[in-house]
């Protein structure tokens, strides 16, 4: 008996940094568009963004943001933003999906860049998706090899 495993596709969307704005002195409102640039509807669940120096909390989208294809959603978060230095590197947005009958993790990394007069200005260097539980997955299973 063969056992077969059929792995959902990875939604594909683009994430922007729209606008954003000081709300106090330590904390930023940030606005990102996303868009659903594939084939299948992505629902997304929550957000937030875990880095010490740039961090919201857990945060569901109620009711959740149903993307067809080609469509787009605003996501706006109030972001503290704390810490010495110029810059603070490897802060993520993460956002909890569901598309095609799996739950994924969409990592949106960041670099922000903190200017004068205390604004920020975030900078999206990366976004990579993850399949929800995939580290359990393999290491219950091992490594795939070929």
């Amino acid at each position: 008996m063969i056992d077969a495993v059929v792995e959902a596709q990875p939604p594909q969307l683009g994430v922007t940094i729209v606008s954003t704005a000081r709300a106090s002195a330590t904390e930023h409102d940030v606005v990102w568009q996303i868009t659903n640039e594939g084939r299948d509807a992505v629902e997304i669940l929550e957000s937030w963004l875990p880095h010490g120096q740039f961090y919201a909390d857990r945060e569901p989208c109620s009711p959740a943001s149903r993307l067809k294809p080609g469509a787009g959603v605003r996501i706006g978060r109030r972001v503290r933003c704390g810490g010495e230095g110029d810059e603070v590197e490897n802060a993520f947005l993460i956002l909890q999906l569901r598309s095609g009958g799996a739950a994924w993790r969409l990592f949106t990394r960041l670099r922000v860049i903190k200017e004068a007069g205390g604004a920020v200005r975030p900078v999206a260097e990366a976004v990579t998706l993850q399949p929800v539980g995939f580290a359990v997955r393999e290491a219950e299973v091992g490594p795939t090899t070929t």
